[in-house]
């Protein structure tokens, strides 16, 4: 009997998560659409209907006048996905879900404890200026089309008082960093993560019972090429003399965090080349797709800084003798291979700090002063950590092969549509 699952996000931005599901969900005869809010601010070329890679996208204006609630009655899908749950539309969409006894899964789209997320003050500090004007730009569609559709959400589906109340309260907090309990309606029915890290995460921040919480693997690992060969692969002894240190870069420059806008971060990056240059090493540098937009990296080019591009990240590791990141689920890459890593700690990023998934890998360490990166190198060298990297990798691998993500994420979505049929 076919299914149906609808995907839905605030944009196409993360429609890779969704296109990896397709083949699997295609041999299981599972129909999937995504329905997203591109219209509201978040795209910039609007196309109401289109087929992607064999996935059906709609804006939500190809509904016209509709409603969420009004969408999902006129859809009447088996499923829900989501990549995330805290932002109010998504909040609004699960409240109908749950409503019209709709099951839905939270599908996390990074490895989220990378980053500092039990930081009371925020996983990351904010630059007044920069975060503003990220915020500014998005306070037309907060007024005019995430509020009203929220509220709309909880006339519709009867809210309690306490739901009311911790939309007053998240309301107050929602131009801050700080951490926060998410309200209770934005915890969906199950979540699948990439390992075993995350599990706190999704206990803390949104209530899952363990029992709601499965780990499925980590799909950056196929996206970048990463094979099960390359598990710790990497010799510290016979690569400490690679000319090339990688850098790892997580988008700070886009958001309005840590770093006062682009000049800032782009002198950052010409101090850590100008370092390396004097410790006899070379700067790669794998920029994130957001850094790409806004930045103009022909300014680190000139300066001889090599742009790692995503076909070429796994090969121009194995070229390194040392990755230095920012708290991005990419940087699990490099430590799966046994590469030492250093977390951006210095100059203008003294600031950012660093999740428990990143502060206990045995081989990395924060950086704190860039020019010294070559004495903390060599200091792995007098140590064995064969054990300590198991465990680490074992915990933080995510189920292997990473290939049968979409595989595990199907069988999880079949089991989960036989128990409503």
């Amino acid at each position: 009997m076919p299914h149906k699952v609808l995907f839905f996000d605030s944009w196409k931005g993360g429609i890779k998560s969704f296109l990896r599901l397709i083949p699997a969900f295609n041999e299981n005869d599972i129909s999937a659409r995504l329905i997203h809010l591109g219209s509201w601010g978040n795209e910039d070329v609007l196309i109401k209907d289109e087929n992607i890679q064999g996935l059906s996208v709609r804006d939500i204006s190809y509904y016209k006048n509709k409603n969420l609630f009004d969408i999902l009655k006129e859809e009447k899908p088996d499923l829900v996905i989501f990549l995330s749950t805290h932002t109010f539309a998504h909040r609004a969409f699960i409240r109908y879900c749950q409503f019209l006894n709709i099951p839905t899964i939270n599908l996390f789209h990074g490895y989220v404890r990378v980053q500092d997320v039990e930081n009371v003050k925020g996983a990351y500090t904010i630059k007044i200026g920069a975060y503003l004007l990220f915020v500014l730009k998005r306070l037309p569609k907060l007024i005019y089309k995430t509020l009203p559709t929220y509220i709309r959400s909880l006339i519709k589906t009867k809210a309690k008082k306490s739901d009311w109340i911790s939309f007053v309260k998240n309301l107050s907090k929602i131009v801050s960093p700080a951490k926060f309990k998410v309200g209770a309606d934005a915890k969906s029915d199950y979540c699948l993560i990439f390992a075993k890290g995350d599990v706190k995460h999704a206990i803390d921040t949104y209530g899952f019972a363990p029992s709601e919480i499965i780990d499925v693997g980590n799909p950056d690992l196929i996206d970048f090429g990463f094979k099960m060969e390359l598990l710790k692969s990497f010799d510290i002894k016979k690569s400490i003399n690679n000319e090339f240190v990688m850098y790892i870069d997580t988008a700070l420059v886009a958001s309005g965090l840590v770093v006062n806008g682009k000049s800032e971060y782009l002198q950052q990056l010409l101090d850590t080349n100008k370092s390396l240059q004097n410790q006899g090493k070379k700067l790669l540098f794998r920029p994130h797709p957001e850094t790409t937009r806004v930045m103009d990296l022909s300014l680190l080019k000139n300066q001889g800084i090599i742009i790692v591009d995503k076909n070429d990240f796994i090969d121009k590791l194995k070229l390194s003798c040392a990755v230095i990141a920012e708290p991005t689920t990419l940087s699990i890459i490099p430590a799966l291979m046994g590469i030492p890593l250093f977390f951006a700690k210095y100059n203008k990023l003294h600031e950012l700090n660093y999740g428990e998934v990143l502060t206990s890998y045995p081989l990395g360490n924060i950086l704190y002063d860039i020019d010294e990166i070559s004495i903390y190198l060599n200091e792995f060298l007098d140590k064995d950590l064969t054990v300590e990297l198991d465990e680490w990798i074992n915990y933080n691998s995510g189920p292997m092969p990473a290939e049968k993500m979409p595989e595990r994420v199907t069988s999880i979505a079949l089991n989960i549509i036989s128990k409503i049929m």
